[in-house]
């Protein structure tokens, strides 16, 4: 080689294994980019909470429901511009007639709220596994904020809808397992999560003691609403993303 024996062998290694070695930059890349470079802060770890924001951000989850649902042609949508979901009912990513035309697919737009009131708006890209959502349908996800009063969001995590495990995001940052293992093993978090759907009147989706769903003569339906199964799996909540997001 030109450059010597060891550096062509060394620059050959690194193309050869060039294709594994690329998801795994580009997602560091995008957590980085995500974060900031900030850490992510324990406030109850040594030192306390912290009001500076300058020393990373702090983690919390936000449990919900969906308060609406609806597809608008890109994220400053007004109101009277969204769509009803139900007008989507035979809409693929691959036949997106906006993207088709414009080059900008169609947008899902959720608006989450929970027993505080508190709000969140989020766009991601329509797709087909979406059209199974329906209002007062219980969320989790991370939110992040520099302050550990969390008036303010800097960013938030996909969306898991445990009633028809999907996740709503444009990028799997939330370790799948990790969060369905949570709601299995955390019996707190679990009823604080059937505490949302309860306050909101809902009962399609209310579950009994620890997470079992009530029984009824649909057997199609008590898949998609139990609680998850416990695995093998750990919790780790490994990325974020920055979806546009609201104060509260």
């Amino acid at each position: 080689f030109v450059l010597g024996g060891f550096v062509g062998t060394i620059l050959g290694a690194l193309f050869l294994f060039w294709g594994v070695f690329t998801p795994q930059l580009q997602a560091v890349q995008r957590n980085w980019e995500f974060l900031g470079g900030r850490a992510l802060m324990d406030a109850n770890g040594s030192g306390g909470a912290f009001r500076s924001s300058r020393r990373g951000l702090q983690g919390a989850l936000f449990l919900g429901r969906l308060q609406d649902i609806c597809v608008v042609e890109y994220a400053g949508a007004t109101v009277e511009e969204e769509y009803d979901v139900a007008d989507f009912s035979d809409y693929t990513m691959e036949t997106d007639e906006l993207e088709q035309y414009t080059g900008n697919p169609y947008l899902l737009r959720v608006r989450l709220t929970d027993q505080q009131d508190r709000q969140l708006q989020v766009h991601a890209r329509l797709s087909e596994e979406y059209l199974d959502l329906e209002t007062d349908m219980e969320v989790v996800c991370l939110i992040l904020s520099k302050s550990s009063r969390f008036d303010q969001l800097a960013a938030l995590t996909d969306i898991y809808v445990p009633a028809v495990r999907t996740y709503i995001g444009d990028y799997p940052y939330l370790h799948r397992n990790g969060v369905e293992n949570l709601l299995a093993e955390d019996d707190e978090i679990w009823e604080a999560l059937q505490d949302e759907v309860i306050e909101s009147g809902s009962s399609e989706y209310e579950y009994e003691d620890k997470g079992e769903p009530e029984d009824d003569d649909d057997d199609d339906d008590d898949d998609a609403t139990s609680r998850p199964n416990r695995d093998s799996s750990s919790w780790e909540p490994s990325n974020f993303d920055g979806y546009s997001t609201s104060s509260w």
